[in-house]
């Protein structure tokens, strides 16, 4: 988690409630139900391209037909940087399976 944090500001509070994230809790966003969480296409993309860069620099490696073989679009140039959301206490973001949601009117979801 602590490589995650690296691509991602928020893994803090996700490591602080961990054990509700796994229970796939939603919530009542402006009148839609949204399940709570974070999408890891980001991490799974830069992860990629560290791996690719990091294996055509190991000699056992690099003559190796898949890593030859590798589009030179998966390098850490390419990497998604990270997204700091800034917010005051009348706009803070909720992390959803869809992205961040700015909701004004916030219920459980039943």
């Amino acid at each position: 988690m602590d490589d995650i944090a690296e691509i991602f500001d928020y893994v803090a509070d996700l490591m602080k409630h961990l054990d509700m994230y796994c229970d796939k809790p939603s919530l009542r966003l402006d009148g839609v139900v949204y399940e709570l969480g974070l999408d890891i296409y980001k991490f799974v993309f830069n992860i990629t391209n560290i791996i690719a860069d990091k294996c055509r620099k190991i000699p056992e490696l690099q003559e190796k037909k898949v890593i030859q073989d590798l589009n030179w679009s998966y390098r850490v140039e390419n990497n998604i940087g990270k997204h700091d959301v800034f917010c005051s206490p009348y706009n803070v973001p909720i992390t959803t399976m869809q992205g961040f949601i700015y909701a004004k009117d916030i219920a459980l979801a039943r």
